[in-house]
């Protein structure tokens, strides 16, 4: 017994070393830090679900007001946390070649549909693929692709008003209901398959992404993302997927027998099966013009990060093109249906708001006659606009990450930091987005913030809805041609009002993963008198 006990101290005691071994990186740097907790690291919060991931990274961004660049503890890993501007946009855009990768690889299988998804690519592939899908994202496409959502939009406005004149339900689950429509238009858009989740809500599409996303915040995900994040390499090496292989095959076989339809039968359509097919025919050559887009594009939008002609000569798997229309069904479903609710529950609860802009949509539907609109004068909307923005920045992203993948020295203060190969920053949006300097009064929805004299007062590397740098979300555009189109048909028809399941002020769950409503964003549809 007494061997016994000494071997569990010394494995304990040898356990906490291995775990510990790195909490002093910070100190010996000279950089303030979140003191970490053993085996947890900063993240106990996270874990033992004490706040809101939104909460978490403000108060880490907050912890340390005077300082341009603090630390955190990914379990036993050192994270730099960049709080400045000016030094975001000096390592993320200027420097971008020394930190070009996402720290986690969310999938140890890179042969499977998540572990092939751009977000998950690093290097020159992920260069290579970037590239490939750039033009599926121009506004020239955007164009074509909003007739296609254009119709989703307005079918989805005529059913729910039928079915109120009908006597039925005329209150929703806000979250829930634009569901139906990220399914719908992402069906339309990129697989050229309509499906109407709104008259059937049980189409093997809708399922599929409910099943997944449900998926997603389970407790055994969350414990494979803990590990990701704990035994990288590990997990890496055995291949452990967060999504089983016959969990995706549906979505598998649904894309590759568009291709294989499209293909025999000559089929065209304006959508990102298209784009696709022509890289699978190994050399897909465009143009890029960001120039032509700036007079329709909000504020939120985020530029090309290629102009010019690019030639992309990569032989691409089949594989390889069916993973990337997987996470771009994936994040749009989840994220931008996330995001609507949002809009909706800010309008909701600022009612001179919700006026304001119904008077917008009222005056574009008379100059277009009750016809439908077009892109362009959607993307024209200023007020829209500013309603969506600011709901982006205060339902924002929480953080991004970027790894270094080349030894850099960071100058900072009269300060060399030397941040090697192999660590990791976090640029805490969240804290970024309440900063009172950059924001005043942040907790109030205020969409003048935007209006045509205050943007140019915000500081770009302030407000970062989409990301920044090369690395930001490439469907920037197609998200925010989403929540506008939505929002413009439903608010064209219904007031947004609260019920009494309308949770005021709304509150997100303690999710280390999950970025949703505690409980939901429930929304009574009040047909508007014309």
């Amino acid at each position: 017994m007494l061997v016994l006990l000494c071997a569990v101290v010394v494995i304990i005691f040898l356990l906490h070393k291995f775990l510990s071994r790195e909490y002093g990186y910070f100190e010996a740097k000279g950089i303030p830090y979140s003191k970490p907790m053993f085996i947890f690291g900063s993240r106990k919060d996270f874990l033992f679900r004490n706040k809101s991931i939104l909460t978490v990274i403000k108060d880490f961004y907050d912890e340390f007001p005077n300082d341009k660049i603090s630390g955190l503890f990914d379990f036993s890993s050192p994270v730099y946390v960049i709080r400045d501007p000016q030094l975001i946009k000096q390592l993320a855009v200027k420097e971008f070649d020394h930190f070009v990768d996402h720290k986690f690889m969310l999938d140890g299988d890179p042969t499977s549909l998540f572990g092939r998804a751009l977000f998950n690519l690093r290097g020159q592939k992920w260069r290579d693929m970037r590239a490939t899908l750039s033009p599926a994202f121009t506004g020239s496409k955007m164009r074509q692709m909003f007739e296609l959502m254009n119709l989703v939009g307005q079918q989805f406005a005529n059913t729910i008003t039928d079915q109120i004149k009908n006597g039925g339900e005329n209150s929703f689950e806000f979250r829930e209901l634009s569901r139906k429509f990220t399914v719908d238009v992402i069906a339309s858009c990129a697989l050229g398959i309509e499906v109407n989740s709104f008259q059937n809500p049980k189409n093997e599409f809708h399922e599929f992404a409910i099943n997944m996303t449900g998926s997603f915040g389970s407790f055994a995900t969350m414990m494979k993302i803990m590990a990701y994040f704990l035994v990288p390499k590990i997990m890496g090496k055995l291949k452990v997927r967060l999504f089983s292989e016959e969990a995706t095959k549906f979505f598998e076989d649904a894309i590759k027998e568009t291709i294989k339809i499209r293909e025999q039968e000559g089929i065209m359509r304006p959508d990102l099966i298209n784009l696709l097919m022509q890289a699978k025919k190994g050399k897909l050559s465009y143009e890029l013009d960001k120039d032509s887009d700036k007079a329709v594009d909000g504020f939120a939008t985020v530029e090309e990060s290629q102009v010019g002609r690019t030639t992309v000569t990569r032989q691409w798997e089949d594989d390889d093109l069916v993973a990337q229309t997987f996470i771009f069904f994936f994040a749009g479903f989840e994220s931008v249906s996330t995001m609507i609710s949002f809009i909706a529950y800010e309008l909701m609860v600022n009612p001179d708001c919700q006026t304001k802009l119904q008077k917008e949509i009222d005056e574009l539907n008379e100059k277009v006659a009750g016809s439908p609109v077009n892109y362009n004068q959607i993307q024209g909307m200023k007020f829209m606009d500013q309603v969506v923005c600011e709901t982006l920045r205060k339902w924002p992203s929480p953080f991004i990450d970027r790894l270094c993948t080349k030894e850099f020295e960071l100058e900072c203060d009269g300060k060399k930091i030397l941040i090697e190969k192999g660590r990791s920053f976090y640029i805490p949006t969240a804290g970024l987005h309440f900063d009172e300097r950059y924001f005043p009064n942040p907790e109030k929805f205020d969409p003048e913030r935007f209006n045509d004299e205050n943007r140019g007062k915000i500081d770009p590397g302030t407000y970062l809805p989409f990301g920044v740098g090369p690395r930001n979300c490439i469907g920037s555009r197609f998200a925010l041609m989403e929540l506008k189109t939505i929002i413009y048909y439903l608010l064209l028809n219904f007031n947004f009002e609260p019920n009494e399941k309308t949770q005021i002020p709304m509150k997100l769950k303690y999710s280390p993963v999950q970025f949703i409503p505690e409980k939901g964003v429930w929304v009574k549809f009040t047909p508007r008198s014309k």
